[in-house]
């Protein structure tokens, strides 16, 4: 009988097994909401009243969902919860969703989401193609701004933009160096952010086309949508993060220089400025490499240059005394230094080989430095450039409880977050440059990247170059946030 009992039991937990496995095989294929042939999982949060997440994550043969990962990019304070989640298409296609000031509407096959204003005005319609995961949106006629630094200016439709770091594409001497923000906002009263993947972004044909690389990893944009251009901005900021205050000197002018004879000449150029009474918060002095004699000896070096800086504490010092902040030029970071900082999740200042990097700007600092110029990184990875920036900020902070100062070439979304400085690369000393200046430095801006500027007067010299345009560069440079001459 026992033997009876036990097979009895078997045969019942057997049949519910199966039956389970029927219920979960009932779900036709068809009824899937798949992408690019591969099954996924539609997940949409709001972030805050005027901005919803909408993550798209492929889902496993274990049915398990691939997460979204640590980002340089995002805010660490960023959370959230889904307020909507569905693998079935019929699901989708019977959605809507409420915010305070905004509606979505969803519709499967190609999904499409419609944004709609509190007042129940259509605002505006994003579509993916589930065939092969480009997102896309129509202008309308609409002028559209954002996207980082460089490349056309000021209006960005009518031109493809490869979102790549440098100036492979777009010429830095004649646009700037490129730092891709994908973030885009309209003046009707919208902007979309594209977090992952990477990809490109084509604002031909009265459109918003963007292309991921691979739609194998989970799709992630944000949209706001509000008619006040200050909440647009605030709302970019709560999504990657906002920016600290910087030192109050560094919104004063910085002269910069290049070749030096001597130390005489180093403490003559700083005695010069206050005897003419002009005023000057710090020298910026670049590295030997570039030029025959810097502060360094030689592109990488972190040893001062014995025939400029022949005794550097009591030379700092000096300067410091005469109210100035030295600013020293730094080339050239290891290409594979930051790699695994923000797969692991973890700080870089308590990262071993971060640190090690770090550590050899410590003398500097000790010698009397206060101020960087991380030069280059354009061949650094997404998170190699992140944790440099991020290296600085957190550097300062920790060892000195000081607010750093770091200009940089090159940056990515969210380096705002840690009081990046950015410039806009090494231009031609030309009349139309200094015109395009201004149009770059307000799509920096509203790319969430406030601490920016230009080398006043260019930097390769031309024969356009004469006291007029360099007084009228000097004139801009005044209301830049970085104020800086270099050429």
């Amino acid at each position: 009988m026992p033997f009876l009992k036990n097979k009895v039991c078997l045969f019942l937990i057997l049949a519910v097994f199966s039956a389970f496995l029927n219920t979960v095989e009932a779900v036709p294929a068809a009824d899937l909401f798949t992408i690019n042939s591969r099954h996924v999982e539609l997940n949409v949060q709001f972030i805050s009243e005027y901005t919803a997440r909408i993550s798209i994550l492929p889902v496993r043969n274990d049915e398990t969902t691939v997460g979204i990962g640590t980002s340089p990019m995002l805010s660490e304070s960023l959370q959230t919860g889904p307020v909507f989640q569905s693998r079935l298409l019929n699901e989708i296609d019977a959605g809507r969703l409420r915010n305070k000031n905004f509606s979505i509407s969803m519709a499967g096959e190609n999904l499409t989401f419609s944004f709609r204003h509190e007042k129940g005005e259509l605002k505006k319609t994003i579509r993916i193609d589930t065939s092969s995961g480009k997102l896309s949106l129509k202008l309308n006629g609409s002028p559209i701004f954002g996207l980082g630094q460089g490349a056309k200016q000021f209006d960005r439709s009518g031109a493809a933009y490869p979102m790549v770091v440098g100036s492979k594409h777009w010429k830095m001497y004649d646009y700037g160096g490129t730092v891709p923000v994908p973030w885009l906002i309209s003046p009707e009263g919208w902007a979309v952010f594209f977090h992952q993947p990477s990809g490109s972004i084509d604002l031909n044909d009265d459109l918003i086309t963007f292309t991921p690389a691979d739609t194998n990893v989970p799709i992630d944009f944000f949209v706001a949508m509000t008619a006040s251009p200050p909440e647009l901005m605030k709302e970019y900021a709560i999504i990657t993060g906002f920016p600290p205050l910087p030192p109050r000197w560094t919104l004063g002018y910085m002269q910069s220089h290049r070749t030096l004879a001597g130390p005489e000449e180093v403490l003559k150029v700083a005695e010069t400025f206050r005897a003419k009474k002009l005023p000057c918060d710090a020298l910026i002095y670049l590295g030997t490499g570039w030029c025959p004699s810097g502060w360094n000896q030689g592109h990488g070096s972190f040893e001062f240059n014995p025939d400029v800086f022949t005794e550097p504490a009591r030379l700092l010092k000096q300067l410091r005394s005469l109210h100035f902040n030295p600013v020293l030029h730094v080339v050239f970071p290891p290409e594979d230094l930051y790699g695994s900082v923000y797969s692991t999740g973890v700080s870089p200042s308590d990262t071993a080989h971060v640190y090690n990097y770090w550590r050899r700007h410590q003398y500097l600092k000790e010698q009397g430095g206060v101020g960087w110029w991380p030069d280059s990184g354009e061949k650094l990875s997404l998170n190699g450039r992140a944790a440099r920036i991020r290296m600085y900020y957190e550097g300062d902070r920790r060892d000195y409880g000081s607010r750093t100062f770091a200009l940089h070439r090159t940056g990515f979304a969210g380096m705002q977050r840690y009081g990046g400085w950015l410039w806009s690369g090494d231009v031609y000393s030309t009349w139309s440059k200094l015109r395009e200046q201004i149009p770059m430095g307000l799509n920096t801006g509203v790319s969430g990247i406030p601490y920016w500027g230009t080398d006043i007067g260019g930097f390769f010299p031309t024969s356009e170059l004469t006291g007029e345009l360099y007084a009228r560069w000097f004139q801009f440079g005044a209301f830049s946030p970085s104020f800086r001459s270099h050429g």
